[in-house]
């Protein structure tokens, strides 16, 4: 979060999740399932899958991150060096995947998942792979151009070096809190 005052964790809890709540419900569901795969590998598509599509969808979303380990591992190190065939690539191929094929329509949204997937220190690389990824030429312009308006927040010298404080669960779609 690019935050210029300094919050305590309870106050940047109450931030990041009034942030959240923000959020279409779509790109809700879709981040705190996004969360599931990159955490349960293993995870079944019956898990989250409503229709047959998101099912395909989530089985494609479990390949995608499979590179999610190794941008970790390659994770620019303090000192500036980065190996980019390592980082930036494989972060921009997860990125296009995510921007492409998920409900993801903001910077913000986008940035809200990647700092949880990968922690603060990707922060700096995040606006570029997001553009990169919004510049998919299989996306429609008028989406291209609204995704690349969205980053304007992202362009930024100086990053919060601050751990994600808050972290969605998906509690269930209204039909099934109803039951």
């Amino acid at each position: 979060m690019l935050l210029e005052i300094k919050l305590g964790a309870g106050e940047m809890m109450f931030a990041e999740m009034q942030e959240f709540a923000s959020f279409g419900i779509e790109a809700q569901h879709y981040i705190c399932r996004s969360l599931d795969v990159a955490r349960s590998p293993n995870i079944s598509p019956a898990d989250w899958a409503r229709n047959e599509g998101e099912a395909h969808d989530i089985l494609s979303q479990k390949q995608a991150y499979r590179l999610l380990p190794g941008i970790r591992q390659a994770m620019p190190r303090a000192d500036g060096f980065m190996d980019s065939e390592a980082f930036l690539l494989p972060l921009i191929a997860v990125s296009t995947f995510d921007v492409t094929c998920g409900p993801i329509a903001s910077f913000a949204e986008y940035r809200f998942l990647y700092e949880r997937l990968f922690g603060p220190e990707v922060r700096p690389w995040l606006a570029s792979a997001f553009l990169a990824a919004s510049a998919s030429p299989h996306l429609p312009a008028e989406i291209r151009q609204a995704l690349v308006k969205s980053v304007s927040s992202g362009l930024t010298d100086r990053w919060s070096s601050a751990e994600p404080a808050y972290l969605p669960r998906w509690l269930g779609d209204c039909e099934d809190l109803a039951a």
